[in-house]
């Protein structure tokens, strides 16, 4: 990574000149270590994020497949109960008509008038013969689907129970990781602070840590083109948060993800993307406490699995405000914490926000 050069002032001979280049490169290699912690974090939870939702789609795609097997063992029991009624209603039949015995083992022409009639009975008695046969058939195939079905059932149960420990054992992992990272981009920040002001104390020509190693801190404003046109926009989640492309994985009840979850230490402040208004602050079974904002180009922003909100509806924002804080309400309890964030262009249908939270966040 390139650096500017040290200003004249700090360019010369002598034991001053020497303790002044010292100081330069210490605070250099100070900005340079403290980025690094950043980065890492931030790529670090990227990655927890990633194994949490390929985990989350792998428990769900198994509880669907858990579903459908009972619903197929439900249908073969029934289908099984259904061979058992008609195979005893045939028994019960045969019981009361004792002569039908008789005339498949004599033969149809000792009850017949005439050669006709003979026929006619024989046909009748074979084709009882045939449905009884059938009926055992169809019951036997009913019994065996029961009992591969039931076996593919509980074999999937197994499967499902693995991934939801899995799923479960992530979780604690990716909770303690959330706070973990968040003090230690509390004290990278710091660190490039005191690195900046050591810098510029060594009369380091530089801009600021920011333009020579390309910090984002939590807020930092980007032009950004949407449908409507041009804006100031800031991430919607402060730092440090983990996420990925997760736009359609599925997700509980057979639907699939429809936004963004992206993860940050329980409480993580999270901010007006833009210059704008709320429409409403509201509570629904899968978000949560939940907040719309709508931005001044007509786009609406879903905001869902709040612990705090900190606005009300019709309220004007500004890019960058405090309007909430991360939690896991809704169906989000037991999860990491996170927020589920949606893009809805011209306030119509969701689209995959991923790409614009990475280009606001990272």
């Amino acid at each position: 990574m390139l650096l500017a050069q040290p200003s004249a002032a700090v360019q010369g001979t002598g034991s001053a000149s020497v303790a002044e280049d010292t100081g330069v490169i210490e605070a250099t290699r100070d900005l340079e270590d403290a980025q690094r912690t950043y980065d890492d974090t931030l790529d670090r939870l990227d990655e927890l994020a990633s194994g949490y939702e390929e985990a989350l789609a792998h428990a769900e795609r198994l509880e669907g497949e858990l579903s459908g097997a009972e619903t197929q063992v439900e249908e073969a029991e029934a289908a099984v109960r259904t061979a058992q009624a008609r195979r005893a209603d045939q028994i019960r039949q045969a019981y009361k008509q004792p002569g039908v015995d008789l005339l498949r083992t004599s033969g149809a022409f000792l009850l017949a008038s005439d050669v006709g009639s003979a026929l006619h009975a024989s046909a009748v008695m074979t084709t009882v013969a045939a449905e009884t046969a059938a009926q055992a058939v169809s019951l036997h195939a009913a019994a065996e689907r029961v009992v591969d079905n039931v076996s593919s059932q509980q074999g999937i149960q197994a499967g499902t129970a693995s991934a939801m420990q899995d799923l479960r054992n992530l979780t604690v992992v990716f909770d303690d990781a959330l706070e973990e990272a968040a003090a230690a981009v509390s004290s990278a920040e710091e660190a490039l602070a005191e690195a900046e002001e050591d810098a510029e104390q060594q009369q380091l020509v530089s801009t600021g840590y920011q333009a020579s190693f390309g910090y984002v801190p939590p807020g930092i404003l980007r032009e950004v083109t949407l449908p409507g046109g041009t804006q100031v926009m800031t991430c919607p989640l402060g730092q440090p948060n983990g996420f990925i492309d997760s736009w359609g994985f599925p997700r509980s009840g057979g639907r699939r993800h429809q936004g963004a979850d992206m993860f940050a230490a329980y409480g993580m402040p999270q901010f007006a993307v833009a210059d704008g208004y709320i429409r409403r602050v509201f509570h629904n079974s899968l978000g949560g406490l939940s907040i719309d904002l709508v931005d001044n180009l007509g786009n609406r922003y879903y905001y869902a699995h709040l612990s705090a909100a900190y606005v009300t509806d019709y309220q004007t924002v500004t890019v960058g405000q405090l309007i909430g804080a991360t939690g896991q309400s809704g169906n989000a309890a037991g999860t990491p914490p996170h927020l589920h964030w949606q893009f809805h262009p011209g306030d119509g249908g969701p689209i995959n926000p991923f790409p614009l939270a990475a280009a606001l966040c990272r």
